[in-house]
């Protein structure tokens, strides 16, 4: 899977608003990784080896519904310990990409690294110890969800 221009902001396409059956009936026919799902909680959960074609780096991949059951977050928690990418090196590759295709970011601390902010979406890269890094992407027009 790769990012493109004309879904900038999405997280590989995906629809803001998309039913948590029709996220769940995608993920489950895409071989990107194990899919774990929880139907009364309406949660959605895969586990990715080599994410982003980033050989050696594991990923968790949350993705978030409302209270309608329409999405509006994605949570990646990517754990590169067992791959030859320095914690530097992934933030720099994950920062030159979302820069190449959503203009430049806005710095923040030292935990949370960049935000980008296009139509659809907030992007936000996190630094959270060695070995683990966070991407979210949350939709534009929606309140932040509740855990």
């Amino acid at each position: 899977m790769n990012r493109n221009e004309k879904d900038v902001g999405l997280f590989y396409g995906l629809a803001w608003g998309t039913s948590y059956s029709d996220v769940k009936a995608e993920l489950e026919q895409e071989s990107i990784g194990k899919v774990t799902t929880d139907d009364r909680k309406q949660i959605v959960i895969v586990s990715a080896e080599n994410f982003d074609n980033h050989e050696g780096v594991s990923a968790k991949i949350l993705y978030k519904f409302d209270e309608d059951g329409a999405v509006c977050s994605v949570f990646i928690a990517l754990d590169n310990e067992n791959s030859a990418y320095s914690d530097q090196e992934l933030i720099s590759l994950y920062e030159k990409e979302f820069t190449d295709l959503c203009g430049e970011g806005e710095a923040n601390d030292d935990v949370v690294l960049t935000n980008w902010t296009t139509p659809e979406s907030s992007i936000q890269l996190t630094y959270l110890s060695d070995g683990f890094i966070i991407l979210e992407y949350t939709d534009a027009d929606h309140e932040e969800v509740e855990e």
